[in-house]
């Protein structure tokens, strides 16, 4: 198991775990908990990926958002972004302070 750090500057996130301001953006904690990776399965559009499509109109970068993780509670949060880069305004960086992260991409083949 390799566990990592990263550094996050990024100007515009929504922190979804207000359910008023879930509810003026027209969703609520239970469809952000909703089984997305079933429904889409179905060929069905989870009601989180309209609320992302939403969010980017806006130029929103990610989300804060709780944990539906079986045994996760409110206190167990995610930072999901889909729009990052190497720098500003939503900059996220590895914190690889003692070099022990491979420097090329072979160790992602599988092999």
């Amino acid at each position: 198991m390799t566990l990592v750090a990263y550094e996050i500057d990024c100007a515009k996130i929504a922190d979804l775990n207000d359910e008023q301001q879930l509810a003026n953006m027209g969703s609520s904690s239970q469809e952000l908990g909703c089984s997305w990776e079933d429904l889409a399965t179905q060929q069905l559009e989870p009601p989180t990926w309209r609320l992302a499509e939403r969010l980017r109109a806006f130029e929103i970068a990610g989300i804060l958002v709780r944990s539906f993780a079986p045994g996760c509670t409110a206190k167990n949060q995610k930072l999901v972004l889909w729009q990052w880069s190497a720098s500003a305004p939503n900059a996220v960086r590895v914190v690889d302070d003692f070099g022990r992260l491979s420097k090329t991409t072979e160790s992602w083949d599988g092999q």
